[in-house]
């Protein structure tokens, strides 16, 4: 399951990073998904799966996240997935 392997990803780079988890606070995520093709794909389900796997990981609720973007990008050689994460005061 992806999201799990997500989770897992989350928690390691946190720690090798030293990222500490934002715990009842408000934040921005931007998700960049480059994507091998391009095969149509519900946006705001691939975001919202996104928040779920990272939930407890980098973060406490996904309820927090009250801004951000989505983009899609096609990349044949090297799909990925980029989030960036910004607390907000």
């Amino acid at each position: 399951h992806y999201q799990y392997h997500l989770g897992l990803v989350c928690k390691s780079e946190m720690i090798k990073n030293g990222w500490e988890k934002l715990v009842d606070k408000n934040f921005r995520m931007e998700v960049i998904f480059f994507c091998r093709d391009k095969k149509r794909g519900d946006r705001t389900n691939m975001l919202k799966s996104i928040e779920d796997a990272l939930e407890g990981g980098a973060y406490n609720d996904d309820w927090y996240s009250i801004d951000g973007t989505i983009q899609i990008r096609y990349d044949k050689e090297n799909p990925r997935i980029e989030i960036y994460i910004t607390p907000l005061k």
